[in-house]
């Protein structure tokens, strides 16, 4: 008798898979600020300022004078945040975006370690903000556009939670 080979199922292509599109815009655009803020900012936190020479510290600059105050004078668990980004997540959410448009299964592991060390990091983060000296300004601009770095890495272990999820 015969033995039938095995042959992975075909992947379809990244267009063919709305969430999975999805997820790969949002990590692209979550990986972009931690290379355009979160990178600089780690090696001089405090470099936001109304007269920067770099326009997107101009922009946090505005953003912390209207929103998140703390932007403008970090606290030391953000200036951990700004380095962890740059370093660790944006490298990662890179490697992440590779995975799932290749249909890569063994992103799946470090897609958890990911999202609980987001979690983790976020949980800090808005402690830190309404707790730490800082407090918000407007909570109606600064809870959704914090909310989305819990969100996003949710959704990306909601999407593994399959032990093969291509």
């Amino acid at each position: 008798m015969k033995q039938k080979k095995y042959t992975r199922p075909v992947l379809k292509s990244i267009r063919q898979r709305p969430f999975d599109l999805a997820l790969v815009i949002a990590l692209a655009l979550m990986s972009l600020n931690s290379f355009i803020y979160s990178l600089p900012l780690s090696f001089n936190p405090y470099a936001l300022a109304p007269d920067s020479p770099f326009p997107p510290f101009r922009s946090m600059y505005n953003w912390g004078l209207t929103v998140e105050p703390a932007m403008i004078n970090p606290t030391p668990a953000l200036v951990i945040r700004f380095i962890l980004d740059a370093f660790v997540y944006g490298p990662f959410q890179l490697l992440a975006i590779y995975a799932i448009i290749k249909g890569k299964n063994w992103i799946r592991i470090p897609a958890f370690i990911y999202m609980s060390s987001m979690l983790t990091n976020m949980t800090i983060h808005f402690y830190d903000a309404y707790m730490g000296p800082y407090a918000p300004l407007n909570n109606a601009l600064y809870i959704p556009a914090n909310l989305i770095w819990l969100l996003i890495p949710l959704a990306l272990a909601w999407r593994m939670r399959h032990p093969k999820p291509f």
